[in-house]
């Protein structure tokens, strides 16, 4: 297979073992997985390796980023071990309440109750909050929550939960420009174009606010939020509820030779006559560095929301 490097703890331990398979999944709103099959691993065992113990996988010009040591099984010889990019065993289930807090202060405590850092791209981390719950949630799921009511994306990368605008995500430089051509059995598209909603109206007893998707006919939405506290705040969260349900209405899947630069949210435009033509932001892409080959799903840039 290729030359992929394993580094544990810092040590680059690519000559102590034989890693015979190697996945990496890159993935929006969730952890990111390595899947690695190791061989002839005894001197890495009596390295006494434990939970949460950092990984990291390269090749080339590719680098997983930071993981965690997840899961490992013995079977004959060969180790089988999933590594993510979120610490595990530190997920609390809890009632938390946040009063005049900051959004870039509220992702940075959930963070910290993960031993993570905290970053944000494409939104105003200065964002202030009259009140927040959350409710018998652990901290990335209530993070996820909160990040798609600001139409944002919640990734857990190199250590840190970071919080990506979708706005901001699709209008960055494409890392990619394909044709059905260019790809492995072609493009396998999925349209539910009446699954978007034309509109999203937030309701709270102190203010309310609405969303419209100009290029949708589908139902209204009526959505209560006790949470919201300004017409400010229910217009952003109209405009991230609005674009956070329709950008699922339409996705592509397909399969190419490895590209290091395909990673979540990032944005690729498709050169088509039919629907399947426009930019697009990926959703999850798996690097399978044994077959040299990315596996990628992608779902619709929506500029239309307002």
């Amino acid at each position: 297979m290729a030359d992929v490097r394993l580094i544990y703890e810092g040590t680059d331990i690519t000559n102590d073992v034989d890693v015979t398979k190697c996945v990496c999944d890159d993935v929006s709103g969730g952890s990111d997985c390595v899947h690695l099959t190791l061989d002839n691993a005894e001197n890495w065992l009596r390295w006494g390796p434990q939970m949460n113990d950092e990984i990291r996988v390269q090749l080339d010009n590719y680098d997983s980023g930071l993981m965690y040591m997840n899961t490992v099984v013995s079977e004959n010889g060969r180790f089988q071990i999933l590594a993510t990019s979120m610490k595990c065993g530190l997920k609390r289930v809890a009632d938390v309440s946040y009063a005049e807090k900051t959004l870039l202060q509220i992702l940075s405590l959930n963070a910290a109750e993960c031993e993570m850092g905290a970053n944000i791209y494409g939104l105003d981390g200065a964002t202030r909050f009259d009140y927040l719950i959350r409710e018998r949630e652990t901290a990335p799921v209530f993070m996820a929550r909160l990040a798609q009511s600001e139409g944002a994306i919640l990734k857990a990368v190199n250590g840190n939960f970071a919080l990506i605008g979708i706005g901001y995500a699709q209008e960055l430089d494409a890392i990619d420009a394909i044709t059905p051509n260019d790809v492995d059995g072609g493009i396998r598209y999925t349209g539910r174009p009446d699954a978007r909603w034309s509109s999203v109206r937030i309701i709270s007893p102190l203010c309310s606010a609405s969303a419209t998707d100009s290029a949708a006919s589908g139902v209204i939405q009526r959505l209560s939020n006790l949470s919201v506290t300004t017409d400010a705040q229910a217009k952003r969260w109209a405009i991230g509820e609005l674009l956070s349900h329709n950008r699922q209405a339409e996705t592509i899947e397909y399969k190419i030779d490895f590209n290091p630069a395909y990673t979540a949210a990032a944005r690729v435009v498709v050169s088509a006559e039919d629907n399947i033509g426009g930019s697009w932001i990926i959703e999850k892409v798996r690097h399978d560095l044994t077959e040299n080959k990315s596996s990628v799903k992608l779902l619709r840039c929506v500029y239309t929301v307002q």
